[in-house]
């Protein structure tokens, strides 16, 4: 501890202890600065270094799915092209099958029109006989024909009940009655020269044409039943089955390898590719963990020297001087006023000081 019955030595001591301080404090703060700095520097890196290894492996792994995922789909576009070929396969031969049951009917059917047409043409009987719509007119065969017949009765009677009611012009409403009349007398001049002139004519190829109509229905109901069956072994299309069955499992087995090359990645090669990643920065890594280092070396070093320096102040001077009498400058302007005996001790120095 200096001596304070010499006070020049003393206050020099002093300045040399506030002059130590500051110099050690201004390092202190330096060194805590670049603390903070390396420690955003290692942030940084160790972020970069997970971010790469992150998209590295995203990036390998989606690369393995993509390749696996293009063959699969190639595979699937050739089953499709197999499903469409058997479908059109099996098409065919359910037509091929209806025309083979149903040839039988279909000659019948054309025996029975040419039995209508040999009938009219021996008979002289009108050609009207042979179509099917005169029939549905003039002589039902079903309840269809007698729905169509009321039906058209029941609209020549709304259209005068209609004309009547939005009280239509009289020219209007006559031409109206005029054309239901003509149409009532064509239909009965078609009636008379068929049923009123050859109703024998009219009975035997009704006959026919029941006949006609009840083999249409059994066409329909074998075409039908064709279409609902199943079972498709009648129509050989076992190669396509198989040829089926292979590219399913063809890919089953590109699946198979899909998982287990995803399972040797994430098992395997994810730990070698983070490894390069490790290994590539490994040497940043350690360089800037040994300045860390060093610089926490520093920041304890001058902590030491601060505290210590404080603890000096605080226990040889700051009683004798006054904490805030303790700077270079205010030290120093004591100095002088002993070497120009303007002061006689440390505190008289002290008091004086503005």
């Amino acid at each position: 501890m200096p001596d304070i019955t010499f006070p020049k030595e003393f206050l020099t001591e002093a300045l040399n202890v506030v002059d130590t301080l500051d110099a050690d404090r201004q390092q202190l703060e330096q060194y805590n600065d670049t603390k903070k700095q390396l420690a955003k520097s290692l942030e940084t890196l160790t972020r970069n270094i997970e971010r790469e290894k992150t998209e590295t492996v995203r990036s390998r792994r989606a690369d393995i799915e993509q390749n696996y995922n293009q063959q699969i789909k190639a595979v699937e576009s050739e089953i499709t092209a197999i499903n469409g070929r058997r479908q059109k396969a099996r098409t065919e031969g359910v037509k091929s099958r209806i025309e083979s049951n149903t040839a039988g009917l279909k000659q019948e059917i054309a025996n029975l029109k040419q039995q209508i047409s040999d009938y009219v043409k021996e008979h002289q009987a009108p050609g009207i006989l042979k179509s099917r719509l005169y029939y549905s007119l003039f002589s039902p065969i079903n309840v269809t024909d007698w729905i169509l017949c009321i039906i058209l009765a029941a609209l020549l009677v709304l259209a005068i009940v209609y004309a009547y009611y939005k009280q239509v012009t009289l020219p209007v409403f006559l031409t109206v009655l005029g054309v239901i009349v003509a149409l009532i007398a064509i239909y009965v001049a078609i009636a008379s020269n068929t049923k009123g002139k050859h109703p024998e004519a009219v009975l035997f190829c009704k006959n026919l044409m029941k006949g006609i109509e009840e083999r249409g229905k059994a066409i329909k109901a074998i075409a039908r039943n064709i279409e609902k069956d199943k079972d498709d072994t009648v129509y050989n299309l076992g190669d396509y089955d198989n040829e089926f069955a292979q590219k399913n499992q063809q890919k089953a087995d590109i699946n198979a390898e899909k998982t287990e090359a995803l399972n040797q990645f994430d098992n395997n090669t994810k730990q070698v590719l983070t490894g390069e990643i490790d290994a590539k920065y490994a040497e940043d890594l350690r360089a800037l963990q040994s300045d860390i280092a060093l610089n926490a070396d520093a920041v304890n070093t001058f902590s030491q020297k601060v505290a210590a320096g404080e603890k000096r102040l605080n226990s040889e001077f700051v009683q004798y001087v006054g904490t805030r009498n303790l700077t270079h400058e205010k030290v120093e302007q004591m100095i002088g006023m002993i070497d120009a005996g303007e002061a006689t001790s440390v505190s008289d120095a002290a008091s004086k000081i503005k």
